[in-house]
């Protein structure tokens, strides 16, 4: 859950407005820019609260107190013993640090932790070059920078829904923050026994919580602007950000355009691939299998393949009569001398049987051979036959190629990896967005019970 720093914060800051309305702050008092020394109630370490950044309470550096501070007097708010020990320290952000954030010099003046059950997060208080105080709230390594604070940062539209910069918000969490420990010193009184009901809304980059009264509107800053910034090592976040922007979702219509122009791309593709194609054979060569064991391979053309890469249809057929033939083909390349082989054969057998007529087989077989690049072509055959039973050899085999266009099992296996592109890309986007609802009593991946 996002937190702001609750209802005193905000009451301080008014407070603070109109002294700057009475006069600056730096006559009240004397010249020094730190008000008079003051000491812990507890342990009598000296105190020294900043007068610019308006301070109301401070954690005494020794006994880890939170102390009261007004009108140049200090009260005991209550003691934390090992609670806030080295919390100044461990603060994903250290106190004393100093950077340049989104535009602003900055410097870690307050550390506050609270939680709700298991759920633990930090408010950190940074101060600017005028004393003025912001927040980053920074859970599980999550860093987000207030953008708005006040009762009426977000509005409502006519559907009744909660719309902060033109984002709509949706329910994220609700429940009662406890304090835990504080480190530093915040211009505002922190009450230890304030348990308020904060509600928390989300729309990335944004997170809005709602808490006694007043919205405030947190920004989600990358932990590498943030070590870039203040120069100091942060660990590596955990899971996914309730407000972290989904790379994916950026990317949605870039990805769609992309995915639409692939798909177009490949149409056009095939459908170049198929410009030219005829039903007319390339080459028809007529084998010779009369003597195939002493015959040499016989040549067919030459035929030129005008397309860059060509898909070619090949058809052998033979009069075979309880008989079969094989052929092995070649493609010669008479540019480059480069060989295509391929082998092919038909058969057909006939007979008699206790169940009547029998025949299996064909005369006739036809195989596609893809990618062979264009140029000039001679066609190499030589062909063995056999018999079966009482049939005879055949003495011819019909070879004839045609130039086919590029099969639609190409285009179907382009768009199928196209859009598992796509639906690997959305997958993604909804793990990433499960994810964030995970955390989430509202998650709306989940069935309603």
């Amino acid at each position: 859950m996002a937190r702001g720093p609750g209802r005193g914060a905000v009451e301080s800051r008014e407070r603070k407005r109109l002294a700057f309305a009475r006069g600056p702050w730096a006559k009240t008092h004397n010249d020094d820019p730190r008000v008079p020394p003051l000491t812990c109630p507890t342990c009598h370490a000296a105190l020294s609260p900043t007068e610019r950044y308006g301070t109301e309470s401070i954690v005494c550096a020794q006994c880890r107190s939170i102390v009261g501070v007004a009108g140049g007097q200090v009260r005991l708010i209550g003691p934390q013993g090992d609670r806030a020990r080295g919390l100044g320290e461990s603060a994903p952000l250290p106190l004393g640090s100093r950077g340049r954030l989104r535009g602003k010099a900055l410097e870690v003046t307050g550390v506050i932790v609270r939680e709700e059950g298991d759920y633990r997060w930090h408010e950190l208080a940074l101060a600017d070059e005028n004393g003025d105080i912001t927040w980053l709230w920074v859970d599980r390594g999550h860093f987000s920078l207030l953008a708005c604070e006040g009762p009426h940062c977000v509005s409502m539209n006519d559907s009744r829904e909660y719309v902060y910069g033109g984002h709509t918000l949706r329910l994220f969490g609700r429940g009662k923050a406890d304090f835990v420990a504080a480190a530093g010193e915040f211009p505002f009184p922190i009450d230890p026994a304030e348990h308020p009901l904060i509600t928390d809304y989300v729309a990335p980059p944004y997170v809005a919580s709602f808490e006694s009264k007043v919205w405030w509107v947190f920004e989600y800053v990358p932990v590498h602007e943030i070590v870039a910034a203040f120069g100091v090592e942060c660990e590596a976040p955990s899971g996914v950000g309730c407000n972290q922007p989904a790379p994916y979702q950026r990317q949605r219509i870039a990805l769609a355009v992309v995915t639409l122009a692939a798909l177009v791309l490949a149409a056009v593709i095939h459908v170049a691939f198929g410009r030219n194609a005829s039903d007319v054979p390339v080459v028809a060569a007529t084998v010779d299998l009369r003597d195939p064991k002493n015959a040499n391979p016989q040549s067919f053309g030459p035929f030129k393949l005008e397309r860059r890469w060509n898909s070619l249809d090949v058809v052998v057929s033979s009069p075979v009569d309880n008989a079969w033939a094989d052929l092995t083909l070649a493609l010669v390349n008479e540019q480059t001398g480069r060989s295509y082989w391929t082998s092919h054969g038909v058969e057909f057998y006939r007979g008699w049987d206790s169940d009547g007529a029998w025949s299996e087989g064909s005369s006739s077989r036809s195989t596609l051979v893809r990618s062979i690049p264009a140029g000039t072509y001679t066609l190499l055959a030589h062909g063995e036959t056999g018999t079966w039973s009482t049939g005879a050899p055949p003495h011819t085999a019909m070879v004839q190629i045609y130039d086919r266009p590029s099969p639609a099992s190409n285009l179907l296996l382009a768009v199928g990896l196209i859009l598992a592109i796509a639906g690997g890309y959305v997958w993604l986007g909804y793990r990433f967005e499960a994810a964030r609802w995970e955390q989430s009593d509202f998650d709306p991946h989940k069935d309603n019970e």
